[in-house]
């Protein structure tokens, strides 16, 4: 199920970013945490559902967190799995911030 954004180049490492995206109410409170941009976060989740053909999130605003869709939840659940084969949040190019936890 995961094989046509994990083949692509970036597809694990935009996998591993949505699998951790999930957990936040919008994908700005995520790259917030992470250091990262907002934007960046928005077109690579964008890209995951062109490589997949399918919606993956019904995205979240000041008054509703964002929601997985059906095909979100199933493509949560599949990349779970492998989820330490998908590497880093910050990809090899970067070394990541202190991360609070």
């Amino acid at each position: 199920m995961l094989l046509p954004a994990a083949g692509t180049y970036g597809g694990r490492h935009r996998l591993r970013r949505f699998l951790e995206a999930v957990h936040y109410p919008t994908v700005t409170a995520f790259a917030r945490d992470f250091g990262l941009d907002p934007s960046t976060v928005t077109l690579q989740i964008s890209n995951l559902e062109k490589d997949f053909d399918g919606r993956l999130l019904i995205r979240g605003n000041t008054k509703h967190a964002m929601r997985l869709t059906t095909f979100g939840t199933r493509v949560v659940e599949a990349a779970q799995l492998y989820a330490d084969q998908l590497g880093d949040l910050h990809g090899p190019r970067r070394k990541p911030k202190a991360i609070p936890r």
